[in-house]
């Protein structure tokens, strides 16, 4: 007899699990998943199944990860065609999508080209996914990543946008450990315009972390990634373009409403996830630092607001005040938007 279909919630909570695992090393996955799924032996085997399945080199995740014979994010090769682009190298990979160097003949240009995941595709449905792509590309500000394309091939979904010839916020932090404060701060501040701009558009991010902060040979900073962000304008009230109780995010950064799987986030979980970014790159770590992504979320949700200043002591404590309120715990505590919190924020 077959089985039936997986719930949302089923589905929301191997996607958790699916996510937490990737950020562990290969060695590690084994006994997170037997602690994360103890008691439930048919959750360890679904989640188990789609790691497994995780960076085969054929095959295609069914939409089901119960009857997954194989399965995919395959590698592209230089050359191959998505849509009308050429892939030229694989540059960055994560637990949702592969980012390419791809180049646009038509106009003679290179483009990052984001191709999600098949597996992950079809676990979230492609009119999902589009939907998010079409709020993404009505943003236009200076310190975001335009996206400037869109479409499916082959059963990819794929989106493109503008490369960028720089670095990423994550490749200088393992660079220098640790910023200046006046720099910190203006990263800070630009990120925070962003946002800002982002959240009057009816658009949060979800996803605010140093791999998704682009720096520019000029120093300019771009917000990349919109594409997973949750709408949450007055036009569409009741669309939940996630699965209830899904956590899309990255542990480190995470809001404390945002573990928890809460429905209705607005703008504070992102100034939560930025005060984290700003945290980190004035201490050179995270405010929370552990393990485990489970260990890094316990500290977010239940775990008292660390201080910058006893990592670094010379930083003012007006900064320190400014941090601590945008880490608070409930959104209400929090400055009320990005904006407010970019203007609490000492010089240097």
């Amino acid at each position: 007899m077959s089985r039936p279909p997986l719930s949302p919630e089923r589905r929301s909570r191997i996607e958790e699990l699916f996510e937490a695992a990737l950020d562990l090393t290969p060695e590690k996955r084994a006994a997170f998943l037997a602690e994360a799924c103890a008691g439930d032996a048919e959750l360890h085997a679904e989640a188990s199944a789609l790691l497994e399945a995780h960076g085969l080199p054929e095959g295609v995740l069914e939409s089901d990860p119960r009857r997954l014979v194989s399965a995919a994010p395959v590698a592209l090769a230089p050359g191959e065609r998505v849509g009308p682009y050429e892939v030229v190298r694989e540059i960055g990979r994560g637990g949702m999508a592969a980012v390419y160097l791809a180049r646009d003949e038509r106009h003679d240009r290179r483009l990052a080209l984001k191709v999600l995941h098949p597996g992950l595709a079809a676990l979230f449905g492609q009119e999902r996914f589009k939907r998010e792509i079409r709020f993404a590309a009505r943003l236009h500000h200076p310190h975001i990543l335009r996206l400037h394309d869109s479409g499916e091939a082959d059963g990819r979904l794929w989106y493109t946008m503008p490369y960028v010839d720089g670095e990423s916020l994550r490749e200088r932090l393992r660079r220098e450990g640790r910023l200046a404060v006046p720099e910190a701060v203006r990263i800070a501040c630009e990120v925070a315009d962003a946002l800002d701009y982002a959240h009057r558009e009816g658009v949060i991010h979800r996803d605010v972390k140093p791999e998704n902060l682009l720096l520019t040979r000029d120093g300019e900073v771009l917000v990349a990634d919109f594409g997973i962000g949750r709408v949450f304008d007055a036009s569409t009230p009741d669309t939940t373009l996630t699965h209830t109780g899904m956590l899309i995010g990255t542990p480190a950064y995470m809001s404390p409403e945002q573990a928890l799987g809460a429905r209705g986030l607005d703008g504070r979980t992102d100034v939560y996830s930025l005060g984290c970014v700003l945290f980190e790159m004035l201490a050179g770590e995270p405010p929370y630092v552990a393990p485990t992504p489970q260990g890094a979320l316990a500290g977010h949700v239940g775990g008292p607001v660390p201080s910058v200043r006893r990592l670094r002591p010379e930083l003012s404590p007006a900064l320190e005040s400014a941090l601590r309120r945008a880490l608070a715990k409930t959104p209400e505590e929090r400055f009320e938007t990005a904006r407010k919190f970019a203007d609490a924020l000492p010089p240097g």
